[in-house]
């Protein structure tokens, strides 16, 4: 069971081939990627790949704790069709930009 504060998306055919890299946080109620220059913005993953028990992330078999460095496939979206409020994250996220996961470690 997933607890409260990640991003978790049906299965979509959507795949995103970028990088994506920033340090694991938790703020404001939800798990965000922190650029290191200021920007935050949340990781969406698909369902079954991750689980977050609260203290650390399992995607794709590998245990991430809070402040990981990680690098993984996939990338932002421009006009994304959810909110955070979507995905059941609260409103005191202070992530705004949705990022697709859907790689591992690259």
């Amino acid at each position: 069971m997933q607890a409260p504060g990640i991003a978790i998306r049906p299965s979509d055919g959507i795949n995103l081939f970028a990088n994506v890299d920033g340090i694991l946080r938790f703020t404001g109620g939800c798990l965000v990627l922190d650029d290191g220059n200021g920007g935050v913005r949340y990781p969406v993953f698909e369902d079954g790949s991750a689980v977050w028990d609260g203290k650390t992330l399992t995607y794709l078999g590998k245990t991430y704790s809070i402040g990981a460095d990680v690098h993984w496939g996939g990338g932002e979206v421009d006009d994304w069709r959810y909110s955070p409020a979507d995905y059941g994250l609260p409103s005191t996220c202070p992530a705004t930009r949705p990022t697709i996961i859907n790689g591992p470690e690259s």
